[in-house]
């Protein structure tokens, strides 16, 4: 078929290896047995406990309900998915994906990859739990808003809600696309810096909004 894996945490056979009728249960099991190239297929709700490090060149297909997440926000949390490269070679690419609940970034691709493609995925409550600021209203109670003093935002910031992080952080990628996303409720949205470097990229048709931090962050 046209994908290599395939990941399904609903199944429940005794058998797993990676096929589509035997799906892996676990996507970082999916990730530690995969070739470089390979198209890993993702259905269900993906939790996961910590931080996946993506070992080479892969591309992830998900459907509707597709989502990878850490159970509940935590500050403490790290990354989703990491990739840390030398040599812009590496290929990603994330499709049709949800990801919620990172303490740090929901994708974190940076040292220089060949090209990342994040298409149609939506990102929620990274590097923010959604809680305790509003992003449209007065401060109200317990929760800031717009009006809140620098003093009491700043002490938001320090605590449990929030931390250094937020949807996608990709640095130094030869081609890049980010097409289609929807980046609501994180604190930062889309960073990307020293991006399309003798090559090219496209940020266009995202919908990124209610983040605390920038919308679209390009340095």
């Amino acid at each position: 078929g046209y994908y290599d894996l395939y990941v399904d945490p609903s199944y429940v056979g005794t058998l797993s290896n990676g096929s589509n009728l035997k799906p892996y249960t676990s996507l970082a099991t999916a990730i530690a047995a995969s070739s470089s190239g390979n198209k890993i297929f993702i259905k269900g709700d993906n939790v996961i406990t910590a931080e996946i490090v993506l070992p080479h060149s892969l591309k992830f297909f998900g459907i509707e309900g597709t989502k990878i997440r850490y159970s509940t926000y935590s500050a403490t949390n790290g990354n989703l998915l990491k990739f840390t490269g030398t040599d812009n070679t590496q290929e990603f690419s994330f499709h049709n994906i949800e990801f919620n609940n990172a303490g740090e970034y929901a994708l974190k691709i940076t040292g220089g990859a060949a090209s990342v493609d994040v298409i149609d995925c939506k990102f929620r409550y990274n590097g923010w739990s959604g809680s305790g600021l509003s992003t449209v209203l007065a401060e109200n109670g317990n929760v800031l808003g717009y009006d809140s003093s620098q003093a009491d935002l700043q002490a938001f910031y320090a605590g449990i809600q929030a931390s250094n992080g937020g949807a996608m952080r990709i640095e130094t990628v030869t081609n890049i696309q980010v097409v289609g996303n929807k980046v609501l409720n994180n604190l930062r949205g889309i960073r990307v810096a020293d991006c399309g470097i003798n090559g090219n990229g496209f940020i266009t048709r995202n919908v990124s909004a209610q983040n605390i931090e920038s919308g679209i962050y390009l340095s």
